[in-house]
């Protein structure tokens, strides 16, 4: 299975799914001409998905944080812009079973910390394989993302109000296993990626607090706790009208 286009309302979705749709993606600067079914549709999807995670406010997240967006320009109307993210992960020392920090269920910081999709993409949506879905835009597989922790699609819920950074973190270690970097045989608007450098850590103060604690750990047990970092660079260029699409050219 791999990611699906959907290039407009009414098409069927290939598997149950989660679906960005394009107008949640127009601030971005997608427009509805741009889905097209083929390599230059699919990056400027991924173009707009990123620009709207990576302006996303992490802040009150518990385990998840945005590194600092760049841009660069290596040539005359070139543009490179980069977003990396870092994950928190907790290993039990017992069980040896590793996790997302839990977000805390007791005290006055129950609740706390979870990751809303709803607010980055107001109109995102579960879908069912061979439903007809509602708009245009990118629909990610959920069968994709199991292999990199995602929840079964039946217990997903993108209602807002609910903690979806298990899914988040699926999907952009998904997307950093798939999308191809530039070279001499492949064409790609991605220029760089780093998928895996990690490092120990310590766990967030008052972690395993008797009285509000600010994760969901088990004070009974021990922890090993760790970082991981994804980064990504997209190219875009400026056009002779001063439009900017992605480039997608091999090396």
């Amino acid at each position: 299975m791999t990611l699906q286009i959907i290039t407009t309302s009414g098409a069927k979705a290939v598997a149950d799914g989660v679906l960005i749709s394009q107008s949640d993606l127009a601030p971005y600067g997608l427009k509805p001409s741009d889905i097209t079914d083929d390599s230059i549709g699919m990056f400027r999807l991924l173009r707009a998905v990123f620009k709207a995670l990576g302006g996303a406010d992490y802040s009150g997240v518990l385990g998840i944080s945005r590194g600092s967006l760049g841009q660069t320009s290596p040539a005359f109307s070139v543009i490179n812009v980069s977003c990396s993210f870092t994950f928190s992960f907790v290993v039990e020392a017992t069980s040896k079973m590793g996790s997302l920090i839990p977000i805390p269920t007791t005290g006055i910081n129950a609740g706390l910390g979870g990751l809303d999709l709803a607010s980055i993409f107001p109109s995102i949506s579960k879908v069912n394989a061979n439903s007809n879905v509602s708009s245009a835009g990118l629909l990610i597989p959920t069968i994709d993302l199991q292999p990199m922790g995602c929840i079964p699609h039946a217990s997903l819920n993108l209602a807002s109000g609910h903690d979806n950074r298990q899914w988040f973190e699926a999907f952009l270690f998904y997307l950093a296993s798939v999308i191809p970097v530039r070279d001499k045989q492949t064409a790609s608007a991605l220029v760089l990626k780093n998928t895996g450098s990690s490092a120990g850590e310590n766990l967030p103060a008052n972690a395993i607090a008797q009285v509000n604690p600010t994760t969901g750990l088990d004070s009974t047990k021990n922890y090993f706790s760790f970082n991981r970092n994804l980064s990504f660079t997209f190219q875009s260029v400026i056009a002779p009208d001063d439009t900017v699409d992605v480039r997608v050219v091999t090396t």
